[in-house]
């Protein structure tokens, strides 16, 4: 274990995130740990750049440290599940009393001996539309969005309604996942947005269906 994911353990174990007060619980603490995915690179000057993931879940709540290469690659110990979304278009994973032994889980990525459930990454997805946008401007299919500042600098949910309709009209959605799967970065998935710009449950897409684990969306960016 490296000392930079020996330190990111420790602070997070230091939070005692298992006593965070839950809502759902009239305040109480959380009835299992909350999944946290950590990743830090350290681009320190005059030194050589070191990197670590740490992950928590109800099943690790003392924390995994992910096995990756002295290629920067992806992680080679962890399993990565996909998050479920059920009828009523919610996801039971994270409902208090979710019993993650009697649900069906769908493999995302990977063949570790340690399973992760990727949670959905909510406003996180904007990067990866942003970066469609990219391909699609390198592509000659479209000019820069007005709408691509509001999406990234205040993270705005109407601008990104237009961005992702303009990767449908362009025809880029399944080219980015492509280029995802291309680049090594195999837990970044946008999948089941709707032509008119739906990303939430709700246009079928969200939960379950869009995915970014910590250490592939530091690799995107880096």
């Amino acid at each position: 274990m490296s000392g930079l994911a020996q330190s990111l353990l420790q602070a997070v174990q230091a939070q005692h995130f298992g006593r965070t007060a839950d809502a759902w619980r009239s305040g109480q603490a959380v009835d299992a740990f909350p999944s946290i995915d950590l990743a830090v690179v350290s681009f320190a000057p005059h030194r050589k750049s070191c990197w670590a993931n740490v992950l928590f879940s109800r099943e690790h709540p003392q924390g995994l440290v992910a096995d990756i290469d002295a290629q920067a690659g992806a992680v080679q110990n962890i399993r990565f599940d996909a998050d479920q979304r059920d009828a009523s278009l919610e996801s039971p994973a994270w409902l208090p009393g979710a019993d993650w032994s009697r649900m069906r889980w769908t493999l995302l990525h990977g063949t570790g001996a340690h399973r992760f459930v990727a949670p959905y990454p909510a406003s996180l997805l904007k990067l990866m539309v942003a970066v469609g946008v990219g391909l699609a401007v390198d592509a000659g299919k479209t000019a820069w969005p007005d709408e691509l500042q509001a999406m990234i600098v205040v993270s705005d949910n109407d601008a990104t309604d237009a961005c992702v309709a303009l990767l449908h009209r362009c025809g880029m959605v399944g080219h980015l996942n492509q280029r995802m799967q291309q680049l090594g970065l195999h837990t970044l998935q946008l999948n089941r947005t709707t032509s008119s710009g739906g990303w939430r449950n709700a246009d079928g897409a969200g939960v379950g269906q869009v995915h970014m684990s910590a250490w592939d969306t530091v690799r995107l960016l880096w």
